[in-house]
């Protein structure tokens, strides 16, 4: 049996026994960090869905520490598609990791080619969770990102602050300031979606007792996670945001129906939020966001100032199509 076919099997398998020893001893993540249980969640009629796509996460993050790119490649095909981004994010954070260690080869390039076109959103989030265990070395784990979507790691280091530290966020902490840090928020915005079991009350009170300049931002995130993830009927979506413009909260639908999209045709849960929250077609939302990275692309700015001019666009054209 190749080593594909191996972990097609067993995708929690995979690499040289005494490597994977020392980088699962050092670096591993138990299954049950992903439970709500374990993090402290309430109990919600969306746990399962949660649960799974937080294991679906730690599954790939776990195998990535040491397989090669072909078991990769098998891992993620063995688990259910709607949950691949989960995985493929796992996996460059994985990576990531490992190439802190022996014989210090950074195989992150390498990853970012072969599921790059597929999920270029989730793995540069991905690299954010790797750059918020060490955020010494962040520098090596950002070289290889692409400039526009680079920033986006800033939103993988707001997701795990706000998933592994929820009360600790809750209560106004963040690890990132200046204008980095509306991505940051972004981040925080999507682990709500999991800190609170997909409650939208819940959700709104949290939003509420932060900083009113932060609103917008973690609206973006809930958004997204709201629409990536799923979890609740189609009518508690409209409690979203509740006495607040939605531009925000739709620019998040929109990044989320647009990451699914790439990886294939998207899931109808996906759509059918992306379409509730914008009031736009499917198709319609991800034309938008491609305009919208052509034209933040074209702008030639730094990173940052690229990121936030293409969520801004998107946030325009979907506000001017609604009209």
């Amino acid at each position: 049996m190749s080593e594909a076919e191996a972990v097609a099997t067993n995708p929690v398998g995979g690499g040289m026994p005494r490597q994977r020893s020392l980088l699962h001893t050092l670096f591993g993540i138990p299954p049950e960090e992903a439970r709500f249980a374990k993090r402290g969640f309430p109990a919600s009629p969306a746990q399962p869905v949660l649960e799974a796509a937080g294991g679906t996460f730690v599954d790939g993050y776990n195998l990535a520490l040491t397989a090669s790119m072909d078991a990769i490649e098998a891992g993620l095909a063995a688990h259910p598609a709607h949950l691949r981004g989960f995985f493929a994010e796992g996996a460059a954070m994985g990576i990531a990791i490992a190439s802190l260690m022996p014989p210090w080869h950074n195989r992150l390039p390498a990853l970012l080619d072969q599921l790059g076109d597929r999920y270029p959103h989730l793995m540069h989030v991905g690299v954010g969770w790797a750059v918020a265990r060490v955020p010494f070395v962040r520098s090596r784990f950002l070289r290889p990102l692409d400039t526009l979507l680079a920033p986006l790691a800033l939103d993988g280091r707001g997701f795990h602050d706000g998933y592994f530290h929820a009360a600790r966020v809750a209560a106004g902490w963040r690890a990132v300031r200046g204008a980095a840090s509306a991505v940051y928020d972004q981040g925080v915005g999507r682990s709500l979606w999991f800190s609170c079991g997909a409650d939208t009350h819940r959700i709104a009170a949290t939003i509420a007792a932060l900083p009113a300049d932060r609103a917008d931002d973690l609206w973006a995130g809930v958004g997204l996670a709201a629409t990536y993830a799923g979890g609740v009927p189609l009518e508690a979506l409209d409690d979203l945001a509740p006495g607040a413009p939605r531009r925000w909260l739709k620019q998040g639908a929109a990044f989320a129906v647009t990451a699914h999209a790439r990886a294939g045709t998207p899931p109808a849960a996906s759509v059918t939020a992306a379409e509730r929250i914008t009031g736009l077609a499917w198709p319609v939302i991800v034309a938008l966001v491609a305009e919208a990275e052509a034209v933040a692309r074209a702008a030639k700015l730094p990173a940052l100032d690229q990121y936030r001019l293409w969520r801004s666009r998107i946030a325009d054209f979907i506000e001017e199509r609604s009209l």
